[in-house]
């Protein structure tokens, strides 16, 4: 059995080897959690991107279309081939803005996941330092006792 003090700081490596694997897992839960805020936050400013888009599309249409009745020429080659320009258009921005959106929230993802690997990596790091350090007092505790050496010589 180990002596006093061999057993307190064994007891103080503990302590102090929980409180970090708590706090590195109290971080990854925080990191996720700001992973997840800053994911919905992306997906309502696309969807807000995609809302304005269509509302400019619809009154450049509404434009184009009243300038055509103006001008007499509904249902002509150009109108159609305006309309046309404008709707692709629109749809390759929406697409475009999609794109994006789906790469900054995969980025924050892997992210994510670098930080809960980091957190995996402190926490066996931690157990590691604590049964090195265990494996040590023992080490320590399991030598015998030999005289100290006498000046009478």
């Amino acid at each position: 059995m180990g002596t006093g003090l061999e057993i307190a700081l064994i007891a103080t490596a503990l302590v102090g080897t929980g409180a970090s694997i708590d706090a590195s897992k109290q971080s990854a839960r925080r990191q996720k959690r700001a992973t997840e805020i800053n994911s919905n936050i992306q997906q309502g400013t696309e969807r807000e991107k995609t809302q304005q888009t269509l509302r400019e599309k619809n009154i450049r249409k509404a434009r184009i279309l009243a300038s055509a009745e103006n001008t007499g020429t509904t249902g002509s080659s150009g109108l159609i081939g305006a309309i046309g320009g404008l709707e692709t258009r629109t749809e390759s921005n929406a697409a475009f803005n999609r794109s994006q959106t789906l790469a900054n929230i995969e980025i924050g993802n892997l992210n994510q996941q670098a930080a809960d690997a980091s957190t995996r990596a402190n926490t066996a790091g931690a157990v590691a330092s604590l049964s090195f350090t265990a494996a040590n007092f023992a080490a320590g505790s399991a030598k015998p006792n030999t005289p100290a050496p006498s000046s009478n010589t």
